[in-house]
């Protein structure tokens, strides 16, 4: 999805951001008690891996070689549920006291999806777009037959990013998913910074299990990560609707 050459900072960030969510929830699996726990961290630990995946092109290719985008879509669709499912469970049992660590979780699990299946799309787009283009050429022989291909293609990818249009609605969707994700790893990095309770879900580990300040930060911190480096990933898919997003590589 990205490379040294054309975008090296977010290429060397998200690996840095996405190598050190997988450290931490590595950790955290070996540190979970209960099924439920580890089930949610485990979850975390396979999007954690996806996601570093995700950036340098030849991993990603192997990736979706052995397991296909649609298929990781419903697999993240289904940890959405599953992260859906303990957000209402723990607000009937705890209440609102740790309403935006949970939040923020099964957020971040919705916007995987949401990614997977904006790709997903993308992806459909361009093979149309190819397919479009070949038959032009095949059957026109020569300049306008091509150029009529050609001009099918565009016009499929500028419908769907058109107000209304397929790839327009999802950018509106992935404003709203990547807003709240920005707010969170605000969030978790000022908590980080000042190591006290109130975005992480080391609130509650620390509070149970006594692990302290640094263990509090550091959790944070992978939360930030997260969060950061999923909004820093997503921010093309917003073009439709923010072209400047489209084409901001640094």
């Amino acid at each position: 999805m990205f490379t040294l050459t054309e975008s090296p900072g977010k290429f060397v960030i998200l690996l840095i951001l996405f190598a050190f969510c997988i450290l931490w929830e590595t950790v955290e699996l070996g540190r979970a008690k209960t099924v439920p726990q580890r089930v949610s961290v485990g979850l975390h630990w396979v999007m954690a891996v996806v996601m570093f995946l995700m950036i340098p092109g030849p991993t990603w290719q192997a990736l979706i070689a052995v397991i296909p985008i649609p298929a990781l879509t419903v697999l993240f669709g289904l940890a959405a549920v599953w992260f859906t499912v303990r957000l209402v469970i723990d607000v009937r049992r705890e209440g609102t006291a740790h309403l935006g660590h949970a939040l923020s979780h099964t957020v971040m699990f919705w916007t995987m999806t949401w990614h997977l299946g904006a790709m997903a799309v993308h992806r459909s787009l361009r093979t149309a777009s190819s397919s479009a283009m070949t038959t032009g050429h095949n059957h026109g022989g020569h300049g306008m037959a091509h150029g009529h291909g050609h001009g099918t293609a565009m016009s499929a990818m500028q419908q769907a990013a058109a107000p209304g249009g397929t790839l327009w609605v999802l950018a509106l969707i992935g404003i709203f998913l990547l807003g709240f994700l920005l707010w969170a790893s605000i969030r978790d990095l000022i908590a980080a910074v000042r190591g006290i309770p109130g975005a992480s879900h080391a609130t509650v580990d620390a509070a149970e299990g006594g692990r302290g300040t640094l263990y509090y930060r550091l959790s944070a911190l992978s939360s930030f990560a997260m969060n950061f480096g999923m909004v820093l990933m997503s921010l093309g898919l917003l073009a439709p609707i923010v072209p400047v997003l489209g084409r901001l590589n640094f």
